[in-house]
């Protein structure tokens, strides 16, 4: 199978796949997605071209549309709401069995890959997503992720901001010892002078709610 053929067979087999659990592909771009009421499910699937084959990797997320429009408005910054990640995991860290990335040779059939995925998806996957789909279950997620430092594979200014968004969505109290705790993982990890003054600059807003 040549490789562009393989690519296509790629993506034409998982579009047959999702749409069979109601996700939609995006315009666009790879990215399957299912509406909620408050959070958007979505799955990236990340295909690059080689000359003997393929890279593929996995990516599933939440992005939650209020969330995301007022992160935008808070960084004075026109971002592409409909394709941003609230929060994501790459497929291999759901289940360690499975490889960051997966490279496919042309030479080789794809229909083991795709009962691998298929498996992963049914067994697991679906299940994340729909968990985490509830506003709260993200919410507490994402400000876990950050204290145990795994937001490697997030830019860490944006989801710190997020979990103080999700928590002001849910009416949830910010105190002043979360606010802190945020800045000196914020400065422990290095961040650009800017983004540190505009978190800081940004106290007031949370803390008055």
């Amino acid at each position: 199978m040549a490789e562009l053929d393989l690519h296509s067979a790629m993506e034409s087999h998982f579009l047959r796949f999702f749409e069979d659990f109601n996700y939609e592909k995006s315009f666009s771009k790879p990215v399957f997605r299912q509406e909620g009421t408050e959070c958007k499910k979505m799955i990236f699937l990340n295909i690059a071209d080689y000359q003997d084959g393929l890279m593929i990797e996995f990516m599933l997320g939440i992005s939650h549309a209020t969330i995301e429009y007022q992160l935008s408005e808070l960084l004075g910054k026109q971002m592409h709401l409909s394709q941003n990640f609230t929060f994501h995991q790459y497929a291999s860290a759901l289940d360690n069995s499975l490889p960051r990335r997966s490279f496919l040779f042309v030479t080789e059939s794809p229909e083991h890959y795709y009962l691998q995925m298929e498996s992963f998806f049914v067994n697991t996957g679906f299940y994340w997503l729909d968990e985490f789909s509830n506003c709260k279950k993200l919410s507490d997620m994402l400000a876990l992720s950050l204290v145990k430092g795994e937001m490697v594979h997030m830019k860490l200014n944006y989801s710190v901001i997020r979990s103080l968004l999700l928590k002001r969505q849910l009416g949830e109290k910010i105190t002043e010892d979360l606010f802190y705790t945020y800045l000196e993982l914020m400065q422990e990890k290095g961040l650009p002078d800017d983004e540190i003054e505009h978190y800081e600059q940004l106290k007031k807003y949370f803390l008055s709610c």
